[in-house]
């Protein structure tokens, strides 16, 4: 075999070992878009889903179907007390809907801060979306004022209880990577594996051109 084929096959076993790992780096699909920030307290009608509190479970679930049905059917005002003879038996999920109802003054008079107790309660017993909603009224000052390490506070508790709209916004507040190692993974390996591999293969056609340049 001619010292010329022998350095051919040396700079494509050099391409062939170190360039895919760096595409397949590079690959994959593309970063996902950044979550919408958190803007206000959950709906009314979306069912918590903490696992705390068993009494009043009828109650609840009656007051759940009130708030949940198509919108010319829904009645606030006993759907409040369905959710107040649920929550004054320690159901925790009762609380947070009830808070909801305050919040957003719905079959009840508009009440803030009796919101932001029924919703202390309810994460006082594990609710995380209490934990959600609270977080939600002191980053965006619905009812309190303004008070972001304590909304960020509350979002890692969310967070830490499996709120994926908790993990969102601590995401958006730049509290988290979206995966961990993602970036390195997608553009940093890949730049270091093709700057290797321009090295080696400048190397290698450095000493081709001193060989030839030796030969004549």
């Amino acid at each position: 075999m001619s010292y010329r084929l022998k350095i051919f096959f040396k700079l494509f076993a050099v391409a062939f070992i170190l360039l895919p790992p760096g595409l397949a780096l590079a690959g994959g699909e593309s970063a996902t878009a950044e979550p919408p920030r958190a803007q206000a307290a959950l709906s009314p009608g979306e069912p918590a889903q903490a696992e705390g509190g068993s009494g009043g479970e009828m109650a609840y679930f009656q007051a759940q179907a009130l708030v949940s049905c198509a919108p010319e059917y829904r009645d606030y005002k006993k759907a409040a007390k369905l959710f107040k003879d649920a929550a004054s038996s320690g159901n925790a999920e009762a609380k947070c809907a009830l808070a909801k109802l305050y919040l957003n003054g719905l079959g009840l008079k508009r009440d803030a801060k009796e919101a932001l107790r029924l919703f202390s309660e309810a994460a006082a017993e594990g609710c995380a979306p209490a934990f959600y909603n609270m977080a939600v009224m002191y980053e965006n000052s619905v009812g309190v004022e303004r008070n972001i390490p304590k909304a960020l506070e509350y979002y890692r508790k969310a967070a830490a209880l499996g709120s994926s709209e908790a993990k969102e916004a601590l995401e958006v507040m730049g509290e988290s990577s979206p995966q961990s190692g993602e970036f390195a993974d997608r553009y940093i390996l890949p730049l270091i594996v093709l700057a290797l591999a321009g090295f080696v293969i400048s190397r290698l056609l450095g000493s081709f051109r001193r060989m030839r340049s030796a030969k004549h």
